[in-house]
């Protein structure tokens, strides 16, 4: 069975990018919260301490992750100006299979402009970011999603207006992917109540 691990970003101290009303670091603990029991009726789904910062861990030489995981999912909301919007994910330079990334975009395209910058527009972006190109050197694969524009009143608006449908949309994307399939559990739990 597929193991995921999701990690919150920023947090421990660290608000990460404001906005609207809002922090990053809050966002990025109720959008995990939010997908976690979505994932695990279909792969076994541990959540990265939240009262810790992963990055901040990677800079310590502390950051705690087994390479036990099948895919290993960091959550953030981007900032810039309020003019920046949309989606994107991200995958270290290295990594050769796309496939996960480019349908959790399929599915975030229903919410969020996709943002690309080549010619394959699908919303997958190359980064050796600190927590996934640690994850990468483990010999894992892993991603980091920009769910939306924080700084961006629509996008944050939207994301507020259907947060359960985009993780929603998240969780199908990483089921397709994968080719995953509910998990025996929660298929006697469903055959039970139908």
């Amino acid at each position: 069975m597929a193991k995921i691990l999701l990690i919150s970003g920023h947090g421990a101290g660290d608000a990460g990018a404001c906005g609207n009303g809002y922090r990053e670091a809050n966002l990025t603990r109720e959008f995990v919260n939010i997908l976690a029991p979505k994932l695990s009726k279909y792969a076994v789904v541990d959540v990265y301490d939240q009262n810790r910062d992963a990055f901040q861990d990677l800079c310590k030489g502390c950051l705690n992750i087994s390479n036990a995981y099948t895919y290993i999912l960091e959550v953030h909301f981007n900032s810039a100006s309020s003019a920046a919007y949309g989606s994107e994910i991200y995958v270290v330079h290295e990594e050769s299979g796309i496939t996960v990334e480019q349908e959790i975009m399929k599915h975030m395209a229903n919410f969020f402009t996709l943002r690309d910058n080549d010619s394959m527009f699908d919303g997958v972006k190359r980064e050796n970011f600190g927590v996934i190109n640690r994850v990468h050197s483990l010999g894992m694969s892993g991603a980091l999603l920009e769910v939306c524009f924080i700084s961006n009143a629509s996008d944050i608006h939207t994301y507020q207006s259907n947060k359960y449908a985009i993780a929603d949309g998240v969780v199908q994307g990483v089921v397709d992917g994968f080719g995953l399939t509910l998990s025996n559990d929660q298929t006697r739990s469903e055959e039970h109540t139908s």
